[in-house]
């Protein structure tokens, strides 16, 4: 591989969709000299303000990110998924098809949020969490926790390290 990344190109894009496995292929293929590369498809529609989208940040068809959003490095924004106004998401993140992380919500690093479910307003969810599909997140979600249910209730804590 860093044979490729010194004699043909440095760029790559991730499209996995478990965050761990995100954050360690990021950061070894950075390690030998590769250049994460953002892809963005014709179909998302993206606010013109005041958006930061970092590096190495795939967004698929028809997802929405509104104003005033960050995204960390190496973040997957899958199809038709919705990131409103004042959010920001972590680093590695996985964001399902049809998520929403609605306005002021904030997303730590590593964190895998299910096809179909809401991060409601303001509310914070750590890092390394697992959010499950169709769930429906009411109040702040700790570090290394998965929740599931409407409202979302959590059923296991996987603390690191």
């Amino acid at each position: 591989m860093k044979e490729h990344f010194l004699n043909e190109s440095p760029d790559f894009a991730l499209g996995v969709g478990s965050a761990a496995i995100r954050k360690k292929l990021f950061q070894e293929l950075v390690s030998i000299g590769g250049k994460p590369c953002s892809i963005i498809s014709n179909y998302a529609l993206i606010g013109k303000f005041d958006n930061n989208i970092g590096d190495g940040v795939c967004i698929l068809s028809h997802a929405t990110i509104t104003c005033n959003v960050r995204i960390g490095n190496g973040t997957l924004l899958n199809k038709a998924a919705i990131v409103s106004h004042d959010a920001s998401i972590g680093r590695y993140c996985a964001i399902s098809p049809g998520a929403k992380v609605l306005g002021k919500s904030r997303i730590g690093d590593c964190t895998e949020i299910g096809a179909n479910a809401a991060i409601l307003p303001g509310v914070k969810v750590g890092s390394n969490c697992k959010i499950g599909a169709g769930a429906i997140v009411t109040k702040n979600v700790a570090d290394n926790t998965t929740v599931v249910g409407i409202p979302a209730h959590p059923i296991k804590s996987t603390a690191i390290g």
